[in-house]
């Protein structure tokens, strides 16, 4: 081979190996923005709506309680429409949870939950009308009449925080992040020192093909 051929063999592989470098670092860039969505769309929303929600379910029978020890009928309208501003605004929140819901162990957790609140839901009503005739000894009866539901509700509603962040697991998702990361400046790396080393002619090209090639099979 002569040396003009030697020459452009060897500016060949090395524009090859450039251009290789680009497409592994995209590749491996994808793979972070994927899993680095993963958590800032789906993962963290649904964190933040459910820690939400079971705050409020909290929320509910507390208000409903001061009804309860309220004799004063303007106060008594008034109370009643914090909470059906609340039931409302609850009702905003399971529905932008249910759009994220992406398993279907935790569709099932939640269709769990749903039942259980929807039961507790259906009985307000007439614990409200007991309230509008301010009799507080009813009214807490009442109440309390409904505490196993709520109960039940509150359960399965933590229980679908604990295991959505068991089903995600956050720590495993930032560590393929890093890992990701660790492999674009590795990979970055070994190509420039192949591109150099036939720069120089201490390596044969067919030799860093070889090594390239390696290197992108242990990746995948």
């Amino acid at each position: 081979m002569t040396i003009r051929k030697k020459v452009l063999l060897g500016f060949s592989l090395i524009l090859f190996l450039l251009l290789l470098s680009s497409a592994v670092s995209l590749y491996l860039m994808g793979k972070m923005g994927n899993e680095a969505k993963e958590i800032d769309v789906n993962w963290l929303p649904s964190v933040v709506v459910l820690g939400d929600l079971n705050e409020d379910i909290s929320n509910v029978p507390a208000l409903i309680s001061k009804i309860g020890l309220e004799t004063d009928r303007e106060k008594i309208a008034s109370q009643e429409a914090d909470i059906n501003a609340l039931l409302k605004e609850m009702d905003q929140k399971f529905k932008r949870y249910e759009e994220m819901i992406s398993s279907e162990e935790e569709k099932q957790l939640y269709a769990d939950f749903s039942q259980q609140w929807g039961a507790y839901l259906a009985r307000i009503p007439t614990v409200l009308q007991i309230a509008r005739n301010t009799d507080t000894a009813k009214t807490i009866e009442a109440i309390n009449s409904t505490q196993a539901q709520w109960d039940k509700s509150k359960e399965l509603i933590i229980g679908i925080v604990l295991a959505f962040i068991t089903m995600r697991d956050i720590k495993k998702v930032t560590h393929e992040i890093q890992q990701s990361s660790e492999s674009v400046a590795s990979s970055s790396e070994e190509i420039a020192a192949s591109i150099e080393e036939i720069a120089s002619g201490s390596q044969h090209p067919s030799a860093s093909v070889s090594q390239v090639s390696d290197m992108i099979e242990q990746m995948n």
